[in-house]
C-alpha cells in the first residue's frame, strides 16, 4: 500500500509536533488524536486518506478512549466507484455520516523552495504578499526543516 501524504512519516512527525497523538488503525495507517485545550478532557479524531476499512474498528475504541466528540475520516477513494460504496456501507455500519464539506484540503500546492525569496514573491497575489509581510510584523517566522516548512510564532513580550 502506497501511503498518502497525510499517511506518511513525515507527516506524522509534524503532527506529532503540533500536539496530535499519532495513532497505528492497522495496515501502515495512522489517525491523528487532537486534545482540546479548552477542554483537555475531549477530542477530535481525524483519519486522513484512509485505504483500509479495518481503521474504522480501531478508530471506534480509540473515539472512546480519548472521549472524541468529533470523528473525521477521509477515504482515499473516487466517489460512486464501488470501493466508494463499500465505504459508505462500512461507514454507516460504524454510525457515521457524510459530511456536506470535507476537512482535507482540495488542492495541494507545491513549491520551488531553491527559489529566492524575491522570486517566490513575486509568484504570488499582492494578498498574499501583505499578509506575509503583516505575519513578519507579527513576529512569525518560518523555517526550512526536511523539505518541510513549519511556522513558528514568537509573540513579542
Amino acid at each position: 500500500m502506497k501511503a498518502d501524504f497525510r499517511q506518511s512519516f513525515e507527516f506524522q512527525e509534524l503532527s506529532n509536533l503540533q500536539g496530535a497523538i499519532v495513532k497505528d488503525l492497522g495496515n501502515g495507517q495512522v489517525g491523528y488524536v487532537m486534545r482540546l485545550k479548552f477542554l483537555p478532557f475531549l477530542s477530535i479524531l481525524i483519519i486522513p486518506r484512509v485505504e483500509d476499512p479495518i481503521a474504522l474498528s480501531i478508530a471506534n475504541k480509540l473515539s472512546r478512549q480519548y472521549n472524541s466528540i468529533f470523528i473525521n475520516v477521509t477515504p482515499k477513494v473516487i466517489d460512486g466507484s464501488q470501493a466508494g460504496e463499500r465505504w459508505i456501507k462500512e461507514l454507516k455500519k460504524y454510525g457515521y455520516s457524510l459530511a456536506k464539506s470535507g476537512a482535507v484540503p482540495t488542492k495541494t500546492l507545491v513549491l520551488n523552495l531553491e527559489l529566492s525569496e524575491t522570486e517566490l514573491l513575486q509568484q504570488m497575489k499582492r494578498q498574499t504578499r501583505q499578509n506575509i509581510n503583516a505575519s513578519r510584523r507579527k513576529g512569525v517566522t518560518t523555517e526550512v526543516i526536511n523539505d518541510f516548512v513549519y511556522f513558528l510564532s514568537f509573540l513579542k513580550g
